[in-house]
């Protein structure tokens, strides 16, 4: 995927908002991560991570930690849309969007996400907009 998100963006004449990436629940290993860092984006295109899994709380904070050690920035996303979720699945993804894009409300004194405090999941993971 990095290899033609890298064609595209090179091909393209035209300015690339944003490049969205799918990550496979199970896949919380270095490894799958790591060719991130030859991925080359321009200066405006944000880059999306499909790393959401409904009732996936703790996996998703995994996924999220894993990435962030070999991108910068990114905002998350589903990994493939929410068209044909079921409904409870459907409503723990919007709210584990919710969680993971918001701006916190007030500075923390403890890390709520095993290494990651409040103040960095919400200024690194707002980018997402709904």
């Amino acid at each position: 995927l990095i290899e033609v998100a890298n064609l595209v963006l090179e091909g393209v004449k035209r300015d690339v908002n944003w490049i969205h990436m799918p990550v496979p629940k199970d896949r919380m290993d270095e490894e799958y991560y790591a060719p991130l860092k030859d991925l080359k984006l321009r200066k405006e295109t944000e880059l999306f991570l499909g790393l959401v899994h409904g009732n996936d709380w703790g996996g998703t904070r995994s996924r999220i930690k894993m990435a962030s050690k070999v991108v910068g920035s990114f905002g998350v996303a589903t990994e493939c849309g929410m068209g044909r979720t079921a409904k409870e699945e459907f409503e723990s993804g919007l709210q584990l969007l919710a969680f993971f894009t918001a701006k916190p409300r007030v500075a923390p004194t403890y890390n709520i996400l095993a290494g990651l405090s409040a103040a960095s999941a919400g200024d690194r993971f707002c980018s997402a907009t709904f």
